[in-house]
């Protein structure tokens, strides 16, 4: 008898073609998206460039993401948990199988109040890799990509990702 365990990282797959990707310890890349809020698509880009100066949690997910929803508590304590320490919350929202009215309302449902940045075209997603949803990147103030994670994923091992970029 072989007994699988189930995988630990489970994700929504991410049709993502002709993407890059950027590891830990690179530098992350720069991008500029419009930010999408709870009543929908704002008129106004956000410029993200890695050497904020903060340490940044990036959050890419679908809103029809049955694991990215369940995560949507977990990220929700992160954010007050860390926001005051200096910590930078940022999710990118992707375009696929999907529209703004619909990510609007997920962000009415799950109360994000932190900045999120609408992916249409998936541009960002190819750019940092993200093959499946969620994914996170923790990334140093100097803009070094601490560690890439995908998946469900634990609020203590967030959190601890988290940690290790405050002590650097």
């Amino acid at each position: 008898l072989v007994v699988t365990p189930p995988a630990a990282n489970i994700v929504s797959p991410t049709p993502t073609s002709g993407q890059t990707t950027v590891r830990p310890g690179e530098t992350a890349k720069p991008f500029s998206l419009n930010l999408i809020d709870s009543t929908g698509l704002r008129n106004e880009k956000l410029n993200f460039e890695p050497s904020t100066g903060k340490v940044v949690f990036i959050d890419f997910l679908h809103e029809w993401c049955g694991f990215c929803r369940r995560m949507a508590p977990v990220i929700d304590r992160l954010h007050e948990n860390y926001r005051d320490r200096g910590v930078m919350f940022l999710t990118v929202a992707g375009g696929y199988n999907t529209n703004t009215e619909k990510t609007a309302a997920y962000l009415r449902e799950h109360g994000v109040d932190w900045q999120v940045v609408y992916d249409q075209n998936l541009d960002v997603f190819r750019l940092y890799g993200v093959r499946g949803t969620p994914t996170y990147f923790v990334i140093s103030p100097d803009g070094k990509i601490i560690t890439k994670l995908e998946g469900e994923q634990s609020y203590e091992i967030l959190a601890n990702e988290i940690e290790k970029a405050l002590r650097q």
